[in-house]
């Protein structure tokens, strides 16, 4: 794992850490979607999801690269949040090697969404437009290996 890596998880769960010992915090900068940590995996996956659309839409216009970057961060929390937590197809698993083996695939795959992230916000804060394609691809591929893998959606 790279510092880089190493350093945005580690900010990301020191928030989380705040979070969950009622540290306060400064006002949201913006009301809506993001203003309020979710409160389960179903609310974080919610989010996620409306968070990737506004981050598609967004991420290509550098005059938006700001609330882009505000954004991802808000995609990274709820991706921490939903790392606490497993999905409801493993704790309908009987076999506790089978979800042994679920819960670490999850895990793994929230590792590979995080770098994605984390790659992603590199390639807006440096405003570089095919890495942001590329990026943005490689999460909606995640998003759907994610889906099939544990039983999401349709």
């Amino acid at each position: 794992m790279s510092l880089k890596h190493a350093l945005g998880i580690s900010l990301t769960l020191c928030a989380l850490s705040l979070c969950a010992l009622g540290a306060s915090s400064p006002a949201p900068a913006v009301r809506g979607r993001g203003a309020t940590p979710p409160a389960n995996l179903s609310g974080a996956m919610k989010e996620m999801g409306g968070m990737l659309t506004t981050i598609k839409n967004e991420a290509a216009d550098p005059a938006k690269s700001d609330q882009t970057l505000k954004d991802i961060a808000t995609f990274e929390r709820d991706v921490a949040i939903s790392k606490l937590q497993a999905p409801p197809y493993v704790n309908r698993l009987a076999a506790a090697d089978e979800k042994a083996k679920a819960l670490e695939s999850y895990r793994v795959e929230m590792n590979v969404l995080t770098r994605a992230l984390l790659d992603l916000e590199d390639a807006v804060s440096a405003k570089k437009t095919a890495d942001i394609k590329k990026y943005l691809d490689q999460l909606a591929q995640i998003e759907k290996q994610g889906h099939q893998e544990f039983h999401v959606g349709g």
